[in-house]
């Protein structure tokens, strides 16, 4: 009677034990899946959401950004723009908004996962890149200043800190503030 007791005792514990394994591993593979399927969203709206897609145009071609400069210059110097303007700030807006919402997901995947998919949305070239346009540059700096003095989680990797990390020129149209 005893030895069956025990038996039965020991079942249990390796029963118990198996479900609690299989319960952690089913949560994991939850928790994963939605953070693919969160970054999965995101990387759709940063390759075709039209307003990305116009910003995007802005930071890697200059003759693109030649049409748009004059409006960051102004916004910076004067702090208005016109009804006609404001939209090229919107797109901006949107996307730094974007830029940071990638940035902030929460990686429940490896590093090198997150890594690699970073790179499928060449986050770093964008951010370098956005900081070759001077004016442009100076507005994100001024209303979006997170996104380019990130503090990145130790789980992105050492490949993205230098990107965030790195010093910004002075901004000359900054307003002081006391």
């Amino acid at each position: 009677m005893i030895s069956l007791n025990s038996s039965f005792s020991s079942v249990a514990a390796v029963t118990a034990a198996v479900v609690a394994y299989l319960a952690y591993r089913l949560q994991v593979r939850t928790k994963d899946q939605e953070w693919y399927e969160n970054f999965n969203n995101l990387y759709v709206e940063f390759w075709n959401d039209p307003d990305i897609i116009t910003v995007r145009s802005w930071i890697a071609c200059s003759e693109a950004y030649s049409q748009v400069e004059t409006i960051f210059q102004k916004r910076l110097v004067s702090n208005e723009v016109s009804a006609s303007e404001y939209p090229v700030l919107e797109k901006v807006d949107k996307f730094c908004s974007l830029m940071i919402r990638i940035s902030e997901l929460t990686p429940e995947a490896t590093s090198e996962k997150y890594e690699n998919l970073l790179e499928r949305l060449y986050f770093g070239f964008w951010i370098e890149k956005l900081k070759e346009r001077e004016y442009l540059c100076q507005y994100v700096t001024q209303l979006w200043p997170r996104l380019l003095d990130r503090k990145v989680s130790s789980k992105v990797g050492s490949k993205f800190l230098p990107i965030f990390r790195k010093k910004l020129p002075p901004n000359k149209y900054s307003r002081s503030v006391k």
